[in-house]
């Protein structure tokens, strides 16, 4: 797998928001709050080839277990709009493909090419490159939004999260 960290593959944070959106229906616009990891998956497609999920929604709580252990939890309400992005005024010292990874490389996140997406970023905006993959796309979204590399661990608490997709997949 292409998600790997301190020399591990791990099922990524954003992989359990995809299934948590997938239960709710990829066409709403829907916003978690308080996304939290109770439990790495560490994945071994020799031993493991598919890992399975069990998804409980509950009036506007999702917890989604594995192995009958719970790995994530959180709560979501679907939204009418999204709200407006920022744009770049052209202030900020940029950042290159090489450099962010480099840097995440330096924290034990160890990314392959399907993980790799981000081609640059400044504090406010950043540039990706297209996938089909949804999961890795959105681990992308995330690693944009970090202020200071130097404090990169593992998620376990996001407070909040709007997923969106406006574009059709073939």
């Amino acid at each position: 797998m292409d998600h790997c960290i301190n020399g591990r593959s791990l099922f990524p944070a954003t992989g359990h928001l995809y299934t948590a959106w997938q239960v709710i229906g990829l066409d709403k616009i829907v916003q978690f709050n308080s996304f939290e990891i109770c439990q790495a998956i560490v994945l071994d497609v020799i031993s493991e080839p598919k890992v399975a999920f069990n998804v409980i929604v509950a009036e506007n709580k999702i917890t989604i277990m594995n192995k009958s252990l719970v790995v994530a939890r959180m709560n979501f309400k679907i939204v009418n709009h999204f709200p407006i992005m920022a744009t770049d005024n052209g202030t900020d010292n940029e950042i290159n493909f090489v450099d962010i990874y480099n840097e995440f490389n330096r924290y034990g996140y160890e990314y392959k090419e399907e993980f790799k997406l981000i081609q640059s970023k400044n504090s406010k905006i950043g540039h990706l490159s297209a996938t089909p993959h949804i999961i890795a796309y959105m681990d992308c979204v995330l690693q944009m939004c970090l202020d200071n590399i130097t404090g990169l661990l593992l998620p376990t608490l996001l407070r909040k999260v709007i997923s969106f997709v406006h574009f059709s997949v073939w």
